[in-house]
């Protein structure tokens, strides 16, 4: 299963390898907040997904927004998460079948299907797009204070979206050709903002409300995937490190908040 697509600093979806059923990769994200295709950029062709790998216009594209979980739900340990990161997007199906089986609330905690109602700190979209990322744009609601369909959370979920829908034909990528086929996704993203440029509006509006906000804890810098994904894992889900106190669990109270 791949994991750790970034398409979000540079614009492009982030270099990747993948190995089995679980995966570790690396970003080589580049260039401003929210602007164009980034990353490792690829081939000029390739084939992904039930289609032809190119730009295509947009003429009926609606966004939709996906809310962000709350912040420190105190459902996991800092351990806990550092071992099904390592187990489940590094191992073998083995360690995290075991992993997931000593921390089932923190794993369910972490991990979002793609189409569930809100996201925790990592969405499931392996069905839909190949991988699995962390919720970007979840991390950007909750640094700006806005959840809701107009913030700039949102903003990221639009601009991901519309690069998605316009490329759809290199989506989903395969794991058995995870690097060439995210390459290609790249450069099919490179030749729509130079050519059909569907996706304007929303990189404008996107690069305009990021400019406001300091969300560097949010975005993927130089680090693995894993890295990555353990720091949003404790965002999400493990005890605040400044003793404000947790949300709860689900259905719980929230923590009492430190002295």
């Amino acid at each position: 299963m791949a994991a750790g697509c970034s398409d979000d600093e540079g614009g492009g979806e982030g270099g990747a390898t993948t190995s089995g059923s679980t995966s570790s990769s690396s970003s080589s994200s580049g260039g401003g907040q929210g602007g164009g295709q980034g990353g490792s950029q690829g081939g000029a062709g390739g084939t992904g997904g039930s289609g032809v790998c190119a730009p295509q216009p947009l003429d009926n594209f609606t966004p939709t927004w996906t809310p962000p979980d709350p912040l420190y739900q105190e459902r996991c340990t800092d351990a806990q998460v550092d071992d099904l990161i390592d187990a489940c997007f590094g191992g073998s199906d083995a360690t995290c079948t075991a992993a997931k089986a000593a921390a089932a609330d923190c794993w369910d905690c972490m991990v979002s299907d793609f189409t569930d109602s809100t996201w925790g700190a990592i969405f499931d979209g392996t069905d839909e797009l190949g991988f699995r990322d962390r919720n970007w744009q979840g991390c950007v609601a909750h640094a700006e204070g806005d959840l809701s369909d107009s913030g700039c959370g949102a903003k990221v979920a639009a601009e991901r979206q519309c690069r998605w829908a316009s490329c759809a034909g290199c989506l989903p990528v395969s794991s058995a050709n995870f690097t060439e086929d995210v390459a290609a996704f790249n450069a099919c993203g490179t030749a729509s903002e130079q050519t059909l440029r569907p996706c304007e509006s929303y990189a404008d509006d996107l690069a305009a409300c990021l400019a406001q906000l300091d969300v560097d804890h949010c975005s993927w810098g130089n680090e693995s995937w894993q890295s990555l994904a353990k720091r949003y894992g404790k965002l999400f889900c493990a005890a605040d490190p400044n003793g404000a106190g947790g949300a709860g669990g689900a259905g719980g109270a929230g923590g009492a908040g430190g002295n």
